[in-house]
């Protein structure tokens, strides 16, 4: 299918910058997809086809949507066609960090935790 490279473009740094894509199986050409501006669902549909014929994306159907994953390698191959540096990765790999505060107040809260709960079994086990 023949579409402008900036609609190409757009589908494809959505596609990166999430990691993975969402369609209704929807061929009409009216309908618009929801998370590109300016492009319809059957351009987006055709884009993720040609993805997945050169093993750039995994798709998966369920319920009259059309799920996308990138592989490692759809990942090489956009970072080039976008010319972007190697440090920039899709949120769907980026870890998200936990404040080492809050994990530090999580591990008290749980020693305090157990320390009640021991001292009320013993308490509870008297031994006669």
């Amino acid at each position: 299918m023949l579409m402008p490279l900036r609609d190409l473009r757009a589908i494809y740094e959505v596609l990166f910058r999430d990691g993975v894509m969402v369609a209704k199986k929807d061929k009409r050409p009216q309908i618009m997809h929801p998370e590109v501006q300016g492009v319809s669902n059957l351009q987006v549909m055709r884009a993720m086809l040609s993805l997945k014929s050169r093993g750039y994306v995994k798709e998966t159907f369920a319920w009259r949507h059309f799920y996308w994953y990138l592989t490692n390698d759809g990942i090489v191959y956009l970072r080039d066609y976008l010319r972007l540096p190697a440090e920039i990765v899709p949120a769907s790999l980026q870890r998200i960090r936990k404040p080492a505060g809050a994990r530090r107040a999580l591990e008290d809260r749980l020693t305090n935790m157990t320390s009640v709960l021991w001292e009320r079994w013993r308490d509870s086990c008297t031994f006669s």
